[in-house]
């Protein structure tokens, strides 16, 4: 597990908004039905990591091309790119209070006949029993097949998909931002269709300068 960086108040990490959603009725409702019986930090988190990681589909795996843009269109249409699983993850442990951001890795696709590096998103969440802000990855489905089951244990340490390879240009960023950057809300807003989005229209690069 590797320290996070916060960039801003720790109230931010807390914010409703129109993409996050965290007091929508509907957010508020499935965070309600999954931590319901549920006494600890850790079993309220897992409870919500797996529910968006296994229940909520990728969109490209499933061949779909809406575009979801909020936490509430992923839960109305079950699906989801990184970005927005995770916002739907952010908006759920917010609806509990829990202070939660997005990170983000620069990878590199190359498979197919464009290799490509790309921008993947991730969520991060602090932890009050580590006392450390903790990176999960929601984004499931086909590129993370062999994950293990969710258990209250697996949140209290990074739980990533991927791990970079900086020798070939892969970067970890360890910066948690209370929202998504404008280089992603941008091209989740214009894009008409998923599956050309992820295929030529995604960030190579977090943009630390934003």
């Amino acid at each position: 597990m590797k320290p996070l960086r916060l960039t801003a108040d720790i109230d931010e990490y807390l914010e409703n908004t129109h993409y996050v959603g965290s007091e929508s009725k509907v957010v508020s409702e499935e965070a309600e039905r999954l931590c319901s019986g549920l006494a600890s930090e850790p079993e309220k988190v897992a409870a919500c990591f797996d529910y968006v990681r296994d229940c909520i589909a990728h969109t490209v795996d499933i061949g779909e091309s809406i575009v979801a843009k909020t936490a509430d269109d992923v839960l109305d249409l079950e699906h989801g790119t990184c970005y927005t699983k995770s916002l739907l993850l952010v908006a759920l442990l917010r609806s509990i209070e829990i202070p939660s951001g997005f990170c983000y890795q620069r990878l590199y696709e190359d498979e197919g006949d464009d290799p490509h590096f790309f921008l993947h998103g991730l969520t991060a969440y602090y932890s009050s029993v580590k006392d450390a802000w903790i990176r999960l990855d929601a984004r499931g489905g086909a590129k993370d097949a062999d994950a293990p089951a969710v258990t209250p244990e697996l949140v209290l340490d990074d739980y990533l998909a991927f791990e970079p390879d900086q020798s070939i240009g892969e970067v970890d960023y360890l910066e948690v931002l209370p929202q998504h950057p404008e280089q992603v809300v941008a091209i989740l807003e214009i894009s008409s269709n998923c599956i050309r989005m992820i295929e030529e229209d995604l960030p190579t690069f977090l943009d630390e300068s934003a």
